[in-house]
């Protein structure tokens, strides 16, 4: 029976985790603030393990950053799954009345932190859907923060050292593979088979990655070729032109704004929260590991407000 039980709890941690960073784990979608009322841990929980991990001036603005990325990433990416889905017609709306409705009941959160966090989920909704129209552009800019993503990895492994050559060689061809895909490319693959194959590749590549026990890499990694869940925004844009369908830019884009955050957190020394969760409880499996990530990656419009609070007021 125990052996049963146990069974049954791990392959519903595993649910959960891939239901979680399988969608950008950053982003919201109506089932999100539903499940962190179940599971998530409390505020005060999520704001301690925050603060512990985002306390210095640069990393905060940083993630200011990264937020307004994933604002806009996100409510593009429901507006676009809105026009296409007659039965999703109001998901944009129904996300962000949950999504407020789930920060405006954080128990311990100050109220001009809500307020500030109510303020930018409303900004988000009113005018982060408008990048749809300019999703190509987007794609060109991508190419700055693919860099700097790289720029981070291989840093790490030739001990935070990338040679300008080498710099200059993977933007030379990137851009080139750029003007390929949006080129003479583009929308190639905007047929029923090829679709099937885009959205084929997205669905086993998310599902396979978002439920490894490590779902981010750990401190010490040496993978040649890191296969994680975010790696998924460093190609989504190929897939998005290819097969014409601005949806999977977006989707990609709630990943590449994660893998900024954990180029901020390398720059200004602070461990992220979520390799903090992942390290901490890898030999409990499970355990409340989950529970944090929920809240964390929910309230964390309210967490990164109320973190610059406590840093201009003491």
């Amino acid at each position: 029976m125990v052996k049963w039980c146990t069974i049954f709890t791990d392959t519903m941690n595993t649910l959960l985790q891939g239901l979680l960073y399988a969608g950008a784990p950053f982003y919201t979608y109506p089932f999100k603030p539903v499940v962190n009322q179940f599971v998530g841990s409390g505020y005060p929980t999520a704001y301690t393990h925050f603060r512990r991990d985002h306390s210095t001036p640069t990393n905060l603005l940083l993630h200011c950053g990264c937020f307004i990325a994933q604002l806009v990433g996100n409510f593009s990416l429901l507006k676009l799954v809105a026009e296409s889905v007659p039965l999703c017609s109001s998901l944009p709306e129904v996300s962000a009345v949950l999504w407020a409705g789930s920060l405006f009941a954080a128990e311990g959160c100050p109220p001009d932190v809500k307020l500030a966090a109510l303020g930018a989920l409303s900004a988000g909704y009113r005018w982060g859907g408008a990048a749809t129209n300019h999703w190509r552009d987007l794609a060109s800019l991508h190419i700055i923060f693919e860099m700097i993503a790289i720029g981070n990895l291989v840093g790490k492994k030739r001990g935070g050292k990338l040679g300008v050559a080498a710099g200059v060689a993977f933007v030379g061809a990137r851009l080139g593979l750029h003007s390929i895909v949006f080129g003479n490319l583009f929308g190639s693959l905007d047929t029923p088979i090829g679709l099937a194959v885009v959205y084929g590749i997205t669905l086993a590549y998310l599902g396979m990655t978002s439920i490894k026990e490590n779902p981010i890499p750990t401190p010490g990694t040496t993978e040649a070729l890191p296969i994680y869940v975010f790696t998924y925004g460093l190609f989504a844009w190929a897939l998005a032109g290819l097969a014409n369908q601005p949806s999977l830019f977006f989707l990609g884009m709630g990943f590449m704004a994660n893998v900024m955050q954990g180029a901020a957190h390398d720059l200004t020394g602070e461990t992220a929260t979520l390799m903090n969760l992942q390290v901490k409880t890898k030999s409990n499996k499970g355990g409340n590991k989950f529970a944090h990530e929920w809240a964390h990656t929910t309230y964390f419009p309210c967490l990164l407000f109320h973190s610059i609070r406590q840093s201009l007021l003491g």
